[in-house]
């Protein structure tokens, strides 16, 4: 993260933050078996906890330490005394997970308190704020709530201390004119957006989301009552996520105020209609609009980089569709402005009497209103942390390398020796994903068509692209806009672009998908002749690169003679191919040769499972049968059912194949291998000391998509499966175990399947650690027996 280039003096109580309530389970473990009761943790101590060990590991995390000092002493809320050593003199705790996601160059997203004591009644405050916090973690980012705590600033909270804190009736709504009182007094705050900002730009956190700014009240002019929302704005350099300003504030005031101060206003969406909390519009238009947290980040690092003094104000409709009667709530707001100047409730207990009397009058349909943004917000803001932490990373690379050759596609192959980047060769397309909320054949469906890059093999690419491995991808796209904007995207998210060919006769292929509202797939178009250009001369173009990989991948988009081609190709160079099948129609197209022998790893669905092994029987298609199982019946059937079909579909598979992941959806993964389940993956690099493989199947082993009790939010399903692919060969090349492999592709899924892209940004190596794996994904597999008959 970016540190504050203008304070000084503040202490950070970074070691007194590994207490026993506070800490992170790792910590809290290791606390409770050295047995230091008092949970404090001495400078070698804390170094054990971490596993160092040596001076190699000792100098490694050093840097973490140094930068945690940089934050010491770059920060201060005002001139710090020369005696602020003792741990009760120390205005601001980190918690742990923050601390490290800092130091680490991890996005980190500030969240304020005062939605929580002052925004809703307890338990819905708590249950809210669980909520928010863990759609900022599923997108990839790690939560910072802020509060004052006894008197001290804490930058994210225990599970304890949120709780205190949501139960807490007496904790005082603080702005940056009460922080000194609060935090003298040692009493409980609760922040508000002024007081947030502040510590997350003396943390170095960028990026905060809230659920509305205040703003100029009405008859300001003789009042003089404008909220320190945007004084604060317009001195301390952090984007606000939010809803925009509540009506029962003067809006169009307030845009001019945010101006006098500098402070660019924008809202999220294809409109320049400047939300009012609870609606989508108030009347007044923002400076600009951006459309993609992409969009956004840049607009945020331009921010940073040009050192401004000033925030950006980021405002993200609330959707219409769960947005409440804005008529009916504009009603309740008028009436409820009346009753606290009637019961003369001034100053900063009037938005929190004005919101709990507009809830009684609207019988609850503006609280779930409030949820509805917050979280929506919380959804928004972390995805653009983490593309602003992506877009810092890479600026810094660059950096690096300004002196000699920028990183891209290496010409000798020495280079190519060096490298060994794994090869990914399929189809690129733009796809036009269409959702309506009730799909009536035959009619004009009302819903949202949105656009984004896809293609089976430029998902693998960007993928692994995006967890460091720098693919080498062979593909092709048009010559016409759709074209130049595919480039342009794969070169943001670091992919090597020079193998892409770009044809002045074929258009980019594109992909139209129709999805209900709950992200389920009802039927697609494509339009993917361009893929007949990736030809075995193209492939034989990069057969250097392909000599030196560790695995070479193959989707189903490219003809029968280019999949026969890289097939044979890498058989003689003693290069593992994986092929993704794409689709039923397209699964068979290696089967129809002999082809299919030289596939170490194939991820088919059961669909495209069946037409595998029906190709390798010689039998009709099973999806062109009469007595095809509806789809209907195949959600309904016992899981020990779909995986006994399995079991006998991929026999005919493993007599040549190695490794066949059935993916199945909602019931997760079956891997099935001709080798016991815990062999590990073969790829070029590290195969010679493997057993020698049986060529029938010898293990399956199921991996259950979720936990107990878990569930996941699903955007869109249209990337989940390459993503599974993907991050698995990622770590199958990197040679981690295979529960471990596997565990990372089903993270990667999870990941998508909450995502509006087919490849989530929060796909990046700081989340893809095994650790990190093991964390989010610790239910164990299943094994399952296997009969020899």
């Amino acid at each position: 993260m970016w540190t504050s280039p203008r304070s000084s003096g503040l202490m950070i109580d970074i070691w007194s933050s590994f207490s026993i309530e506070r800490c992170c389970s790792r910590s809290k473990n290791f606390i409770q078996k050295s047995g230091k009761k008092n949970g404090c943790l001495s400078f070698e101590n804390t170094l054990r906890m971490f596993n160092i060990h040596g001076p190699r590991q000792m100098l490694k995390q050093a840097k973490h330490l140094r930068r945690i000092a940089r934050l010491v002493s770059r920060s201060s809320l005002g001139p710090g005394p020369a005696g602020l050593n003792s741990l009760q003199d120390r205005l601001i705790q980190v918690y742990p997970e923050v601390a490290e996601a800092i130091v680490s160059k991890r996005p980190v997203v500030a969240l304020e308190s005062t939605i929580i004591t002052h925004g809703m009644p307890y338990p819905e405050n708590l249950r809210v704020a669980k909520e928010v916090e863990k759609i900022v973690k599923n997108n990839g980012a790690i939560p910072a709530t802020v509060a004052i705590m006894s008197g001290k600033i804490h930058v994210g909270l225990s599970e304890e201390n949120l709780e205190r804190l949501a139960q807490d009736t007496s904790a005082i709504k603080t702005s940056r004119r009460d922080l000194p009182y609060v935090i003298s007094k040692g009493l409980t705050g609760a922040t508000t957006v002024s007081s947030t900002m502040i510590a997350a730009n003396t943390t170095g956190i960028p990026v905060f989301v809230t659920g509305g700014i205040g703003g100029v009240h009405r008859g300001a002019q003789s009042t003089f009552d404008i909220s320190a929302d945007l004084t604060e704005l317009g001195k301390t350099p952090v984007a606000v996520v939010c809803a925009g300003a509540k009506s029962i504030l003067d809006i169009e005031l307030t845009l001019e105020y945010l101006e006098t101060q500098g402070v660019l206003v924008a809202t999220y969406g294809d409109s320049l209609d400047f939300p009012a909390f609870f609606t989508p519009q108030s009347g007044f238009k923002s400076a600009c609009s951006i459309q993609t947290p992409v969009e956004a980040a840049k607009l945020i690092d331009a921010n940073l980089s040009l050192g401004s003094s000033s925030g950006i104000v980021l405002a993200v409709p609330i959707s219409k569709e769960k947005a409440a009667s804005g008529e009916d709530i504009e009603k309740a707001i008028q009436q409820a402005l009346q009753e606290a100047r009637n019961s003369n409730v001034v100053g900063k207990e009037v938005t929190p009497f004005v919101l709990q009397r507009v809830n009684e009058l609207t019988k609850g349909q503006s609280l779930q209103a409030n949820i509805e943004l917050i979280k929506n917000n919380a959804e928004i803001g972390s995805l653009i942390a983490v593309e602003l932490c992506r877009i810092r990373k890479l600026k810094e690379k660059k950096a690096v390398n300004a002196q000699g050759k920028v990183p891209g596609f290496p010409d000798s192959t020495t280079e190519w020796n060096r490298l060994q980047r794994p090869v990914v060769i399929g189809g690129s397309n733009v796809d036009f994903i269409a959702t309506a909320e009730k799909i009536i054949p035959e009619a004009s469906n009302p819903g949202q068509v949105r656009m984004s890059f896809g293609g089976v093999g430029r998902n693998l690419a960007e993928c692994l692209a995006r967890l460091g491995l720098k693919p080498v991808f062979v593909s092709a796209i048009g010559s016409d806009p759709l074209g130049v904007m595919m480039l342009k995207h794969c070169e943001e998210v670091n992919m090597v672009t020079r193998g892409i060919y770009t044809s002045k006769v074929n258009h980019t292929g594109t992909y139209s998908a129709i999805l209900s509202q709950n992200g389920e797939f009802h039927a697609a178009v494509g339009d993917m002749d361009i893929h007949k250009v990736i030809s075995p001369d193209n492939i034989s173009a990069f057969e250097e690169p392909i000599k030196h990989a560790p695995l070479v991948m193959l989707d189903g988009n490219i003809t029968e003679e280019a999949i026969d081609h890289a097939c044979h190709f890498c058989a003689a160079n003693h290069i593992p191919v994986w092929f993704e099948p794409t689709c039923i129609m397209k699964a068979e197209k290696p089967f129809h040769s002999d082809a299919w022998h030289s596939i170490t790893y194939v991820s088919p669905n059961l669909k495209e499972l069946r037409t595998m092994s029906s190709a390798i029987m010689k039998q009709q298609p099973h999806h062109l049968r009469n007595n095809d199982m509806d789809d209907d019946k195949e959600k309904d059937r016992p899981l020990d059912d779909i995986i006994n079909e399995c079991l006998h579909l991929c026999k005919p598979l493993l007599k040549h194949i190695h490794c066949v992941v059935v993916t199945l959806g909602k019931d997760g993964a079956l891997v099935c291998r001709d080798t016991a389940a815990d062999t590990p993956f073969p790829t070029a690099h590290h195969s010679s000391h493997l057993p020698t493989r049986q060529h029938s199947l010898v293990s399956a082993r199921h991996f259950p998509a979720l936990g107990p009790g878990s569930h996941v939010l699903v955007g869109n399903v249209t990337g989940a499966g390459d993503s599974f692919a993907a991050a698995m060969a990622s770590f199958i090349i990197q040679g981690f175990s295979p529960d471990i492999c596997v565990k990372a592709g089903m993270l990667a899924a999870q990941y998508s399947l909450q995502s509006q892209d087919a490849i989530a940004p929060a796909v990046f190596p700081e989340n893809f650690t095994p650790e990190n794996v093991e964390v989010c994904i610790p239910w164990d597999a299943n094994d399952i027996d296997i009969d020899i008959s």
